[in-house]
Order: structure tokens, then C-alpha cells, then sequence
């Protein structure tokens, strides 16, 4: 992997947001 690396805290966040978003609006809530 090339560029500045990626913070572990960072990640962490992103993936909790995820399962937030899935637990309060379901699968069809997400999009990417």
C-alpha cells in the first residue's frame, strides 16, 4: 500500500458507523 498510513482509531470508526447505520435504517438504508 502507497500513501500515509491509515490510523487503526480511524478505521474502528468507520466500520462502527456502518453497523449503526445497518442497525437503525436496515441493509437497504446503506449505499456506497
Amino acid at each position: 500500500m502507497t500513501g500515509r498510513p491509515r490510523d487503526p482509531a480511524v478505521d474502528d470508526a468507520i466500520r462502527q458507523a456502518a453497523l449503526d447505520l445497518i442497525t437503525e435504517q436496515g441493509y437497504k438504508g446503506m449505499s456506497m
